[in-house]
């Protein structure tokens, strides 16, 4: 009855290590995951330094407007075009900004449940510890009992030999 006690404790360990063996690979997942978002992130903010870029050139543009007064026609409709560009490229990125956004919440919630889960098997094995604990507390006061009785009863041989050999 005690090894076989002692048998589903050690089943209820390994299943709860095989438990966070898996919650940890998927921890590792995420992490992986939110490294990728780490790097589109910077590609996003290369992207906003080439724009920046881009702006600046027009800037330079419209403050030689003055001295190309001649030729403004074609500059307006060549600043234009750039104009529509930037929009264009700024509503993609407001879009790529967006759906990244959405996959950073989805996985911190992912994240938060895995978390928390790897929380309640630290509870469930540290509650079957101090059952462990306890279950050994009382073996041990046993076996203590039992070494008592199996000295007296040494002691009682041993007297009963001397009698005998007297």
């Amino acid at each position: 009855m005690e090894n076989e006690m002692m048998m589903k404790i050690l089943n209820a360990v390994n299943e709860i290590k095989e438990s966070q063996t898996e919650t940890n690979q998927r921890l590792e997942r995420i992490e992986g995951d939110v490294s990728v978002l780490k790097g589109d992130v910077s590609a996003l903010k290369s992207d906003v330094s080439v724009l920046k870029g881009d702006v600046s050139v027009l800037n330079d543009k419209y403050s030689s407007l003055d001295e190309r007064l001649s030729n403004l026609e074609e500059d307006v409709s060549h600043i234009k075009t750039s104009v529509i560009t930037i929009e264009n490229e700024t509503s993609n990125l407001k879009e790529d900004v967006s759906r990244i956004k959405t996959s950073v919440i989805t996985i911190e919630n992912d994240h938060g449940k895995r978390i928390g889960a790897v929380e309640d098997g630290y509870a469930v094995l540290y509650d079957i510890s101090n059952e462990i604990r306890d279950d050994l507390k009382a073996f041990v006061s046993i076996q203590n009992d039992h070494d008592i009785q199996i000295k007296s009863l040494f002691h009682i041989i041993e007297k009963e030999n001397e009698k005998k050999t007297s």
